[in-house]
Formats: structure tokens, sequence, C-alpha cells
């Protein structure tokens, strides 16, 4: 059995990509393993109800653990996480940027086991932004049917950080796994060459791509990002010049 992490930041098409694994009968996605939220700017606590949170806090000798023994407890539950069964070829899970900062301990573990990364990176880190702000204002993710369109009004400032953040991330993380068994996917190739990507990917995983990959999610923005911001022009004008101009016409 082949073990995976795909690594992502929020709104990188990363749902996308786990559905359509997910629909390959030799592929299994855990979804909701170290599902966190944000508190302050980018604090994050756990999830109640995720599958590490459960296991964390089943017993007072894993809670002690968690505080004096945590990649302990970590190597432990992803462990039996990865345990081989019948069945899937390949078993993955999901993990955001934001609970690989909170967990450096579950990448480790990936490098010292093995485990292959696929790196979802959207190469138009402002939509990504975007994206994350639409969703609190629409208070919808994800959906297979059509949802109502919103448009948001950001501060250039605000858009600035964030970009910064992110871009850094992304580069953060390219850099600490280029030489173990890592793969990147553009969520933009993927989207456009959906069967290419897909092949590129099982290839990766060692499995055969006997069926075509499916997700039944909706897009729930216009690609413009003039039809999203309504300070478009603010925006444009606070970006000219910048490493982030580009991405307005992307």
């Amino acid at each position: 059995m082949d073990r995976f992490i795909i690594l992502a930041a929020r709104r990188s098409g990363i749902t996308l990509l786990i559905q359509s694994l997910d629909s390959h009968p030799q592929v299994q996605c855990h979804k909701y393993v170290f599902s966190t939220r944000r508190r302050l700017r980018y604090f994050q606590v756990d999830t109640p109800g995720s599958l590490f949170y459960e296991f964390r806090t089943a017993s007072a000798e894993r809670q002690m653990d968690y505080v004096f023994r945590r990649k302990r407890l970590i190597d432990v539950f992803l462990t039996g996480l990865y345990a081989p069964a019948d069945g899937p070829k390949a078993v993955g899970l999901r993990l955001a940027y934001g609970q690989a900062d909170k967990y450096p301990e579950i990448l480790e573990w990936a490098m010292e086991n093995d485990v292959g990364v696929i790196h979802l990176v959207r190469e138009n880190c402002l939509k990504t932004v975007v994206s994350d702000f639409t969703a609190q204002k629409r208070g919808v993710y994800h959906s297979s049917s059509s949802v109502e369109r919103v448009t948001v009004r950001l501060s250039p400032r605000k858009l600035k950080r964030r970009l910064t953040w992110l871009t850094k991330e992304i580069e953060k993380y390219r850099t600490m796994l280029k030489d173990r068994r890592y793969c990147e996917v553009s969520y933009e190739s993927f989207v456009a060459n959906r069967d290419a990507e897909a092949r590129r990917i099982l290839e990766f995983l060692h499995v055969n791509q006997c069926v075509p990959l499916t997700a039944g999610l909706m897009k729930l923005n216009p690609d413009s990002l003039e039809d999203i911001l309504e300070n478009y022009e603010q925006v444009a004008r606070a970006f000219k010049g910048t490493a982030f101009e580009r991405y307005l016409t992307m």
C-alpha cells in the first residue's frame, strides 16, 4: 500500500483533488484528520470531531502525551491511520498549510517513513485569498450545485499581507520537500488538463488509471477578479509595480 499526503493552502482546490482521487476504486483519502479552524490571524485550534482530536482526547494518558510527548503521539496516530488494509492500493490524508505549521511532526513523520507528498499549488495566489473571503461571506465553501454570486471589498494592505504569507508558505514547503517523494500539482493545470494530470498523480501513487477521475463540485466564483472585487481598481493601483501585479491578469 502506498501512503501519501495532499498538502495545500486552503481554497487552493484541495477538495476538488481529494474528491477526484477518492473516485478511484484503489485510492482512499482521509479528509478530516487534523482539522483546525483559524483563531486571531493565523493561530489554528483543533476542531472537535476530527480524527486526531478524537484520538488525542480519548484518554488522560494521550492528553499528557499531547502536552509533553507530542511527536510520539503523532507517530502512533499516523502509524495506525496508515496501517495496511485490504482494498485501497494508496491511502492519503489532506493537510492544509495551517495544520502543517501547527503540527510540524506530521511532515517529519512523512519524510522519515517515505510517505509521498502531493503539493497542490494554485498559481494565482490572489484568487486563493479572494476565494477564502467570498466563501466566508457566502457561508458556503463547497457545493455540487449553483450558488449565489457574491462580491467583496478588500483592503489592499490586507491582501498584500495575506499574499506575502501565502507565497512564503509555498516556497517553504517546496524547499523542505524537493528532495523527498514529492509531486507538485498546479490547480490550474489540473482543471485544464484533468486526464493528463490525473495520470501523472496516479503514476506517482503507483496506481493504474482504470477509470476517469471525477468530482461533483461546482465552480463558485467567476474567473475574472473584476467581477468579484468591488474595489478592483483600487487594488490594481496598489499592486502596480509589485510582485503581486501579475495575479490580476493570470
